[in-house]
């Protein structure tokens, strides 16, 4: 009866011992080792989300910068043009569906220390106020890209118009003064309709307007320079005005913003490296 009892009791004593150094294993675990583990992992997937509104940003601007930087002397003005407004709609669209996306940064459960504490409380905290400025960035850029849009679309033709090679053309050279004449004309009317006004804008008017009293291929051809520059000048305007310029500072300094974070969160990995 003694053995047995005796037995009772260590086979007791022994399941206390190991469900003990489970609830030990298991604390060590969630507390210690498990943040360790998903640690590394959480610190990638945030230096992921934020790369990706950081590049975004840079290749939104890089789009307008260039638009301001184009050249009427350019053989390929009209294409190039195309390209970075598509690309400034592209990388505006595209910043905008990734911010409706519930991208939420990894929180980790874990004993407090510094790499946690930044992981969970201050990139979380960071996190909605730059989402904030990006959107109403995007939001309000999205304004300016409809207008340069709408301008590119009714000076395609301008733009892409080689005149001295088609009016260089002795063979039916009044025919082909004529249409292209009528062409211009075409253009002014249609940027009566365009809704931002500006003096650049009245001034591409004027010389539109003034093309349909020039008789001489050649003055006709160096008229088509002068649409074409004065068509960049209108563009320019859009882009160099106040509002833009002061959107376009602040789109920069969210640029800088998410590179900071990235570089702090940069370090933190580091300091995680060396702790293995």
């Amino acid at each position: 009866m003694k053995p047995f009892f005796l037995k009772n009791i260590w086979g007791a004593f022994g399941v206390k011992i190991i469900i003990l150094l489970l609830v030990l294993f298991g604390g060590y675990y969630v507390f210690f080792l498990a943040p360790k583990l998903a640690l590394p992992k959480a610190y990638l997937k945030a230096q992921e989300v934020f790369a990706e509104h950081k590049t975004n940003l840079v290749q939104n601007r890089i789009a307008l910068v260039e638009l301001a930087r184009l050249s009427s002397n350019s053989d390929n003005l009209f294409n190039e043009e195309t390209e970075l407004l598509s690309q400034l709609q592209q990388t505006n669209e595209k910043g905008i569906k990734s911010l409706e996306k519930n991208q939420k940064l990894p929180h980790i459960v874990g004993a407090p220390n510094e790499s946690l504490d930044f992981l969970n409380k201050d990139l979380s905290d960071v996190f909605p106020p730059l989402f904030l400025k990006e959107r109403q960035i995007l939001q309000e850029q999205q304004g300016l890209i409809t207008s340069l849009t709408s301008l590119n679309s009714i000076t395609a033709d301008l733009l892409r118009y080689n005149a001295a090679q088609d009016l260089g053309v002795k063979e039916e050279a009044a025919v082909r003064t004529k249409a292209a004449k009528e062409g211009i004309k075409k253009i002014a009317e249609n940027l009566n309709t365009f809704e931002q006004k500006s003096k650049e804008i009245e001034t591409l008017q004027k010389e539109l307007q003034k093309t349909q009293n020039i008789f001489t291929i050649k003055e006709l051809i160096g008229q088509f320079t002068v649409l074409r520059e004065k068509t960049l000048f209108a563009q320019f305007a859009l882009i160099r005005s106040d509002t833009s310029v002061k959107l376009l500072t602040h789109q920069t300094n969210l640029i800088l913003e998410y590179e900071f974070w990235l570089k702090q969160i940069s370090a933190h990995q580091t300091k995680l490296a060396t702790k293995k």
